[in-house]
């Protein structure tokens, strides 16, 4: 490419460096007014304050019940759909982590495991005679697990967003915790709360009303002393709610409305039309919302939950029914609150040590080369505009490790310059020309520069890959430095040096002593 070329180009990074890295370094009042695309780079936890919370995944929640639906899958498949022969069992019942039952006719022995195998590959049946066992496989478990983590993340962050909550972090840790910082929170108590609640809904019918292997008792939601007895086995559940409003009544008390869909629309109406006259019980996360009796059958999935509800109250069950139910509870196992105060210190202190490299760096460059040092100072300067830029423009953000990345790099921009440099003189000293020894210079110079920068590349890809939180702020703009500092080290110190030597016939070199 031609030096016109080359000069084009870095014009260019140039004015688009100092149009995305502006909102930066602008006060408050004019950044209100810049367009929604250039904003600041976001400050982290660390140096903005707000609340930090680790928490836990109750995974033998998770088996308990992924047992309990595997049951009543068999009694289902065993039973089969209307006008097929049923599959006469006994004795069914959950032993550890397997679904265990005895066929009453031997004789359906091969169509029981006909229609056991249609539960899936991740489910295993063995037999011995008459004696069946249904379990999960262990790779069955793993995906169990795996896409319990991916929908408790979803589920919360739906859940954050509903909230209002500006530029949430919400982060895997291990198998069964997720990390999440919510900048700019100073009582993280509410939101911990709605975050925590399981919203797991189910529908059992009352068991005064109907004959039941097993009950159970659960409190109402506005008065714990009262319970009604249920029947265990779950006759639908949230996980096929659709969609959830405030509704209010002739009265303007409110409420909330359910939208059921797919099989959970037929299940609804199909259970609202067999027992009509019998009451169910609407249950959310162990306590009963209400137990109405059913007038008739409920076509279209649509109920209401109506109660003693406030409106605020009301606002918050509709809106975690909608977000989902968690599939299994969680719980907190650290918390920590950063004050904005010590986050403006963060700031502060991280700004400080920014300027101070960058002087110092600046410094040695022109007491070393002297007029090239200056221009190399200037190289530095577009590097750090173009670097926080980029930030700006992806929207990520800064933490208290990611502002010492920065600083690492400020040394890092220049050394590619202490290399070509060192190499013109060496150039030089063989014989060849200002100009030639500047063009083998960056030419030769170039492999080493792109390997040493590849190294800390791969470095900080890995850290990002498997490191949590602060380590991968850290990575983000340690790998953002190296690849701005090798554009700016490379490209646009040659565009800038070649025309200098040429028409100067001179080479920066070190001062003599």
């Amino acid at each position: 490419m031609n030096f016109l070329g080359r000069r084009l180009i870095v014009v260019f990074v140039v004015i688009l460096a100092i149009v995305l890295s502006l909102p930066n370094f602008v006060p408050e009042g004019v950044r209100k007014h810049l367009p929604e695309s250039l904003q600041p780079v976001s400050l982290g936890l660390d140096l903005r304050g707000g609340a930090y919370l680790l928490m836990d995944i109750s995974m033998e929640q998770v088996e308990n019940d992924r047992m309990q639906q595997l049951k009543g899958l068999v009694r289902q498949t065993l039973i089969g759909e209307q006008g097929q022969e049923k599959v006469r069992f006994e004795s069914l019942r959950l032993r550890e982590k397997s679904v265990t039952f005895t066929l009453r006719n031997p004789d359906q022995k091969d169509l029981s495991i006909k229609r056991l195998f249609k539960l899936g590959e991740d489910i295993d049946v063995s037999d011995s005679g008459k004696d069946f066992t249904v379990q999960y496989t262990d790779a069955g478990w793993v995906k169990i697990r795996k896409d319990v983590l991916e929908k408790s993340i979803e589920i919360v962050r739906r859940r954050i967003d509903a909230l209002g909550m500006k530029e949430p972090s919400i982060q895997q840790q291990g198998e069964r915790r997720l990390v999440i910082q919510l900048p700019g929170v100073d009582t993280p108590e509410n939101v911990k709360a709605l975050i925590g609640k399981t919203a797991k809904m189910t529908i059992h019918m009352v068991a005064e009303d109907v004959g039941c292997a097993t009950t159970i008792s659960y409190p109402y939601h506005n008065n714990p002393n009262q319970t009604v007895e249920v029947c265990r086995e779950v006759e639908l559940s949230g996980e096929y709610l659709a969609d959830s409003r405030v509704i209010y009544d002739e009265s303007g008390r409110p409420g909330v409305s359910t939208t059921f869909t797919g099989i959970g629309s037929r299940q609804f109406e199909t259970l609202t039309g067999e027992n009509i006259g019998k009451r169910f019980a609407i249950v959310l996360d162990g306590k009963v919302l209400s137990a109405p009796t059913i007038q008739g059958r409920i076509p279209g999935g649509n109920g209401q939950i109506t109660g003693s509800f406030g409106v605020q109250e009301a606002k918050d069950l509709s809106m975690l029914l909608r977000s989902g139910a968690l599939p299994a509870p969680l719980t907190v196992v650290e918390e920590r609150s950063v004050g904005p105060g010590l986050g403006a210190d963060s700031v502060r202190a991280g700004t400080i040590a920014c300027l101070v490299g960058l002087l110092l760096v600046m410094i040695a460059m022109v007491l070393i080369y002297g007029f090239w040092g200056l221009i190399v100072d200037g190289i530095l300067m577009l590097n750090i505009l173009l670097l926080f830029g980029i930030l700006s423009f992806f929207g990520a953000t800064l933490t208290l490790p990611g502002i010492a990345g920065i600083v690492l790099t400020l040394g890092m921009a220049v050394d590619a310059n202490v290399l070509i440099f060192d190499r013109m003189r060496e150039e030089a000293s063989n014989g060849l020309s200002a100009l030639r020894a500047a063009q083998v210079a960056y030419d030769r110079a170039f492999i080493t520069i792109l390997d040493a920068n590849v190294t800390t590349l791969v470095a900080a890809i890995l850290l990002f890959q498997f490191g949590t939180g602060p380590i991968r702020g850290f990575a983000v703009t340690l790998a953002l430095g190296v690849l701005t500092s090798m554009f700016t080290g490379v490209f646009v110190s040659r565009t800038i040096f070649e025309p200098k030597v040429y028409k100067t016939n001179k080479m920066p070199l070190f001062k003599k002593k």
